[in-house]
């Protein structure tokens, strides 16, 4: 069961940089646009929510190379996991709750014709 939770996380990791780098491109290519018809607070939100993403998927990289590295060290101390676990743990909520953002935050281009 473990090893089915640390997949589950490991792709959901990877799926989140996949789409800050996917929302990234087609902000910059024009056929993706913050929404501002439903608001001023729902803009700053998606912007706030992406920034969110980003530095999650930050923390969680520097996670996973601070644990790699702490398993060739002869003493790791065991308490320096307690924040890389709650940092991994926590991501796929962060991402979820940034996907419902971004759905309601994003317009696409097909969307504006």
């Amino acid at each position: 069961m473990p090893f089915v939770v640390t997949l589950l996380i490991l792709f959901i990791f990877l799926f989140g940089a996949y789409r800050l780098v996917q929302i990234m491109g087609r902000l910059r290519n024009g056929k993706l646009q913050i929404n501002r018809q439903r608001g001023l607070l729902l803009s700053a939100c998606t912007v706030l929510a992406y920034l969110a993403l980003a530095f999650a998927t930050a923390l969680v990289c520097a996670g996973y190379a601070y644990l790699v590295w702490g398993l060739f060290q002869p003493k790791f101390p065991l308490n320096h996991l307690i924040p890389i676990f709650v940092t991994i743990f926590a991501y796929p909520g962060i991402f979820f709750g940034a996907e419902w953002i971004f759905y309601y935050g994003f317009t696409s281009d097909q969307a504006m014709h």
